[in-house]
Order: structure tokens, then C-alpha cells, then sequence
């Protein structure tokens, strides 16, 4: 057998090629453009807010334009995917994203332009977020596919862990247009790993009646929008990220309005990366031993107590004591919400066009990272607190693990013959 060669049999092997795809998917999600803009943006708010003379709610509306110009190449992208391969994809777009980065830190010289690049940053950096390296994954893992998706989406907690103390790092050498440009050069390490190992395998091993092998079967895309299925998966991903995303570059402002020491909300931060970092790794290995939207449910619920206790921090004054427990269980619902996309598409619609069907609820998620961010920022500038948002934070955490609570078993075939109105809720029960 050669490593050119997809076989589950393998997969627990340490020679398995795969692994190495993994490694290069790891490193290159840490340095993927959501960590990348989302923590510059929220240790920068203040510079730019000053020298753009703009509100922190402005500030965050860059993620508004990042988010649109996400949503607007999201499908294209996905056919992309499905039709050239994920490796030529991702190799332009992290060339593209380095060079964005750049023109960002030349040319942004007024809010309007910023936002402009910041569009821009977000439109050519599609193929080097998590689309690709999932739909790599998937064609290298079957048996093993959550432990995974699991590891590469801890590279996304390892960046949210690193990228704090990094980018503070910078901003100490230099100016926040220096950091730009700081990063961009960073790209250089995943760029090479891409090339050296990111590739899909010659040869697959013949389907073995599992319905969700690398093999191209599988629901078109037309099919799976015409499920009940896709669309509480979109649900779900929605209302949990619009909170676990809007609350990272919103902490920093939290913890100085209640006057927490600097050093402790660095920790703050650290501690919500690296608890997204290890929930990654905990979810992937349950993925593949418990039924998914349960333990994605669970982790849900549990950021919802996070938001509660960040709520209460806020309503009573109890100081930065609680801060650190609370952004950890944060970190968990985060942890699962990147991870379950990936997962559930496969299972649940195939391989046919993973690209095409992962980047629709892609875009879902990148809708709620437009909202998400703008919507603590107002709620922050219109009630001079973030309690009540906190309070609201809860809630929605607490539909996104009802509304995974409700998916159906995954289904035992593909009958590509029907347009289905949804799975069956018949379907192989969940174990």
C-alpha cells in the first residue's frame, strides 16, 4: 500500500500520510484569516478608534465588511474546491491573504479604506479557512475523521491562544500597520507546509457501505438545500456563533470597562484559546465514538453558562475573578461550532459536493461573524454595559443546543434518485 493511498485500515498507523495533511491543516488554521483579523482587530480597537476618531462599535463593523465579502466568495469557492482540487485553492489564497495583509498596513489611511481592504483581505482569504483543509481531511480519513476534524480545528484554539501574546508582541516593536505587516510575513510557514504536504490521495480503497467514505456519493447540493437536515444544522451554527464569536473582540473592551487588570485579561484571553484548543480535541474524539449533535448540544449548553456567569460578573461587580471559568466554558460551545460543520456535512450529505454544501453553512457561520462582534459592540455603546447582552448571550446559546438537539439519525444510504424534503427521521439511530 502507498502513501498515495486512502485506506481507514491505516489511518492509526504513524506513517499514515494523512497525518501529515493534518499537521499542515493544524498549522495553517492557527494562522487562518478569522483568528488573524478577529484578535487584531480587538487589541488595535483602540488605536484605530482614536485615530479614525470612530466609536468601538464602528471599529467592529469591520467585521461586517470582512464577513460580506466572506459570504460573497464563499460558494464560488466551494466550486472552486469541488471542481480544481482544495490544494490549488489554498495555495493562491494564502498567497492572497499575506498580500492583503500588506496593502492593509500600506494603504488604510482613512475608516472608509479600511473597510474597503478589509473586504477585500476577507474575499481573497476564503480557500485558506477551514473549507479546504476539511475537504482534504475528509478525502485522507474515514474512521478517524472527527479525532481529525478535532486536531485541525484545535489549530484555530492554538491560534486564538497565541496570536493574543504575538500580536502584543508586535504592537510593542511597532505601530498597528506594522503588525499588519508583521503577520503577513508570518504566512510564510503555513504556505510552506500547504505545498510540501497538502494534497488529496491518488488512490482511494473502494467504498465499504459507509455512507460517508471519500468516495464522490453523496446529496448534490440542490438536494441537501431541500432538507429539513441542512437547515437546523444552519440554525443552530447560526445562534452559537453570532455569541462565541461576538464576545473575543468585545472582551478586551468588557474587562477595561470594569477596570480588571491587564495582566488578567490576557490570561482571559489565553485561557479562552486554550480551552477551544483542547474542546477541539475533546469533540473530535467523542465525534467519532458518540452521536455528534448531542455532544455538540452539550458543549452549547455549557457555553450558555459561561455567558450567565460573564452576565452576573457584569451586573454585580464581583471583580476578575470569575472572568477566567467563564470564558473557558465560552471556549468549549466555540470549541464544537467550527467542528461540527465539517463532520455533519459529511455525514449527513456526503462527499458529491462537501465544498459546495460545506461553504453554504460556511456562510451562515460568517453571517453570524458579521452580526456577532456589531451586536456587543452597540449593545455596549447604547447601555454603557455589557450585562444585558451577556443576559441575551445566554439565551441564544441555550436555542442553538435545543435546536442540535433536534437532528435526526445519520442516514444509512444516499438515495440520489429522490429530491428529499428532509433525512428520515427513521434513519439509523443515534448512538
Amino acid at each position: 500500500m502507498t502513501s498515495d493511498v486512502s485506506d481507514p485500515a491505516l489511518e492509526g498507523t504513524p506513517s499514515y500520510y494523512g497525518w501529515r495533511v493534518l499537521v499542515a491543516s493544524v498549522v495553517g488554521l492557527a494562522l487562518s484569516p478569522g483568528p488573524l483579523i478577529v484578535v487584531l482587530l480587538g487589541a488595535i480597537a483602540d488605536r484605530l478608534a482614536s485615530e479614525f476618531s470612530i466609536g468601538r462599535g464602528q471599529v467592529m463593523a469591520t467585521m461586517t465588511a470582512f464577513s460580506i465579502a466572506v459570504i460573497a466568495a464563499a460558494l464560488p469557492c466551494g466550486r472552486l474546491i469541488d471542481r480544481l482540487g482544495a490544494r490549488r485553492v489554498l495555495i493562491v489564497s494564502t498567497l492572497l491573504m499575506s498580500a492583503s495583509l500588506v496593502a492593509i498596513a500600506v494603504a488604510a489611511h482613512d475608516v472608509v479604506t479600511f473597510y474597503a481592504l478589509a473586504a477585500l483581505y476577507g474575499f481573497v482569504s476564503i480557500g485558506a479557512q477551514s473549507i479546504t483543509f476539511n475537504k482534504l481531511l475528509c478525502a485522507w480519513f474515514e474512521r478517524k475523521r472527527g479525532t481529525a476534524m478535532g486536531i485541525a480545528a484545535a489549530g484555530l484554539g492554538l491560534g486564538y491562544s497565541i496570536l493574543p501574546l504575538m500580536i502584543a508582541g508586535f504592537l510593542h516593536l511597532t505601530s498597528w500597520r506594522g503588525a499588519f505587516a508583521m503577520l503577513a510575513g508570518t504566512l510564510v510557514v503555513p504556505l510552506v507546509l500547504e505545498l510540501a504536504f497538502c494534497r488529496p490521495p491518488a488512490v482511494r480503497t473502494p467504498p465499504r457501505g459507509n455512507v460517508s467514505t471519500a468516495s464522490p456519493v453523496g446529496y448534490t447540493t440542490r438536494q441537501a438545500l431541500g432538507t429539513v437536515t441542512f437547515w437546523t444544522i444552519g440554525l443552530s451554527i447560526l445562534l452559537i456563533s453570532i455569541v462565541s464569536i461576538g464576545i473575543i473582540p468585545n472582551l478586551v473592551g468588557f474587562s477595561k470597562d470594569l477596570g480588571f487588570a491587564s495582566g488578567k485579561v490576557a490570561v482571559a484571553g489565553t485561557v479562552f484559546g486554550l480551552g477551544t484548543l483542547l474542546g477541539r480535541l475533546i469533540v473530535g474524539f467523542c465525534f467519532d465514538r458518540f452521536f455528534a449533535p448531542r455532544v455538540a448540544a452539550t458543549c452549547f449548553i455549557l457555553s450558555a453558562s459561561g455567558f450567565a456567569l460573564l452576565a452576573l460578573i457584569a451586573h454585580r461587580d464581583l471583580g476578575d475573578t470569575y472572568i477566567v471559568p467563564a470564558v473557558a466554558l465560552i471556549g468549549l460551545g466555540f470549541a464544537a461550532e467550527s467542528d461540527v460543520i465539517g463532520f455533519l456535512t459529511s455525514r449527513y450529505f456526503g462527499y458529491r459536493a462537501f465544498g459546495q454544501i460545506y461553504s453554504l453553512l460556511f456562510t451562515i457561520f460568517v453571517v453570524a461573524v458579521a452580526i456577532g462582534p456589531v451586536a456587543f459592540g452597540v449593545g455596549r455603546d447604547l447601555a454603557h454595559s455589557y450585562d444585558l447582552t451577556f443576559g441575551i448571550a445566554c439565551l441564544v446559546a441555550l436555542a442553538a443546543g435545543a435546536t442540535m438537539l433536534l437532528m435526526p439519525g445519520y442516514p444509512d444510504s444516499f438515495d440520489l434518485a429522490a429530491e428529499p424534503v428532509g433525512l428520515s427521521a427513521g434513519a439509523e439511530a443515534a448512538s
